[in-house]
Formats: C-alpha cells, structure tokens, sequence
C-alpha cells in the first residue's frame, strides 16, 4: 500500500514554490506563511442567526426584520487572494472605491493553472462533412440553427448564401474585402439582397468586410465566447468534404478576442434600398 509522504497542504506549498522557481520567483518566508496560514476560502454562503425573543422585539423595533440574514464566508475570494499576496488593493481616494491588481506572484500561479487546465475542456466536439453527402447543407443548417451561435466567419463568403443564414441563428458575418470585381459584385448583390429581406420584415444578420490579408480561416462564435473552426468556406461544403472543430475553451479566447477587434473595425454592408419595378 503506497504511503504519502507530504500532507495535501504540504504538497500544495511545495508545488507552489516549485512552479514559481521554474518561472524565476522565489517566494518570501511570509508569502508561504500566509498560504499556510489563510488556507483555501470557504464559499460564501448565507446563515440564519438564531435570535431570542427580546433581540427579535428590538430589532423589529428599529426596522429590521428578525428573519434577515447575514453573509459568511469570502464571497469573491478577494479576501483570500489579497491575503496570500497574489493581488494588490488599490483604493481610489476620491470614491473610496477598491481596485485589485494581480502581483507578479499571482501572474506565475494564474500561467500555470490556465496550462493544467486546458485539459480539462469537455471532450472533442467534431463534425464531418462529405462533400457527397445530397443533404450537407441540411446537416449545417441545423448545426448552425442551434441556440448559441452568433457570428459567421467566412472570408469568402457568397451571396447566394445569405437568405441561407438568415433561416439560423447566426447575427453576424464578417467577411473579407478586396478591389477584385467578382468581389465588388458579390458585396453589391449581398446589399441588395439585405435589402430585400429587409422589406419583408425578415431577420437577416448583419454582414461587414475587412481587408483581404487579415482574414483566411473559417471560424464560428458563439455568443458565450466559444469558437469552432470550419475547414472549408460554405460556399464549398459540397466540394470538399471538410470538418466543424471545437477549440478547447481557453484555447479559443485568443481567437475569439482577435475576431471580435476585426468586427469592430469591419465595414458594414448596409441594406441597399428596393425599388419595384415599374408598373
């Protein structure tokens, strides 16, 4: 039968100071006692005090209800950060407000638990398209119709394409911009067709550009930061049998945060207005 040799909270020092000496941090005497001496918060939960009668009378008597409760325990963990040195207070001295800034100590503890836990993502999300499959497209549109999806990233994306969205739940595509004239056609024919759903009172996403050398790949986002890769524009899912993957969630946030800055500074293609033919 193996026998531990180190307490969990020994264990638990001596990883902590390991991971620091490799980053190049030697923690002082006092930070390992105040790990030792804190040790992990409790969740903050809510407890009724019991209270006797006559304390119940004179609480009643100046306004609050005896059946109040009070809070216990580091809501936040703020407190226990704070203790053991892994952030910084900073108090505003016009509000008063506090302001907590992660210390060099925290940055090398934080590293560390975002790299052992990138392991810890739900498990692989793929799925396969044929490009022989007669029903591909069928197999996207209910992928894409799920609750969750938002932006469409497709550099090449065509606008035969976008009454197809508009059946989703994606609101947005961001697409890519070059002088090309099949490209200026393309991006005239997605206004128009805007336009038209418009008209119609139809929900239609919202489509921007951005220059052509800052997209290539195909993503989709979900509106809780989740991203998947698409291996091939839908534009040729029926040409080359490709795959949906699913970035581990920390993984993703790198991606994500650059798409949503490419969103922001993206061009919009408004809706072009509808004339009717004449009569």
């Amino acid at each position: 039968m193996p026998i531990n040799i180190l307490s969990d909270q020994m264990l638990r020092v001596l990883r902590i100071i390991q991971v620091s000496n490799d980053s190049g941090y030697y923690p002082s005497t006092d930070e390992i006692d105040s790990l030792v001496k804190w040790g992990e918060p409790l969740p903050s939960r809510h407890v009724k005090k019991v209270l006797n009668r006559y304390e119940a009378l004179g609480l009643l008597a100046r306004g609050i209800a005896p059946e109040d409760v009070i809070e216990v325990g580091d809501a936040n963990g703020c407190g226990y950060l704070d203790n053991v040195g892994w952030i910084k207070v900073h108090r505003d001295e016009e509000s008063e407000v506090l302001h907590w800034e992660i210390s060099d100590f925290g940055r090398i503890i934080a590293a560390h638990e975002v790299t052992a836990r990138e392991g810890e993502d739900d498990e692989v999300f793929c799925v396969n398209f044929d490009s022989k499959d007669p029903l591909v497209y069928s197999k996207l549109l209910q992928i894409l119709s799920a609750e969750g999806h938002d932006m469409l990233v497709d550099p090449y994306f065509k606008a035969e394409y976008l009454e197809y969205i508009a059946k989703t739940k994606l609101t947005r595509i961001l697409m890519m911009k070059d002088s090309g004239s099949d490209n200026r056609a393309n991006r005239e024919r997605i206004a128009l067709d805007l336009g038209e759903l418009k008209r119609h009172n139809y929900p239609f996403p919202e489509v921007r550009t951005v220059a052509k050398n800052q997209l290539h790949d195909r993503f989709l986002v979900d509106r809780d930061g989740t991203v998947y890769m698409l291996g091939t524009s839908i534009n040729s899912l029926d040409q080359h049998t490709s795959s949906l993957l699913r970035y581990p969630y920390i993984s993703g946030r790198a991606p994500k945060d650059l798409l949503e800055t490419l969103w922001r500074q993206g061009t919009v293609i408004s809706p072009a207005p509808v004339v009717d033919d004449a009569r």
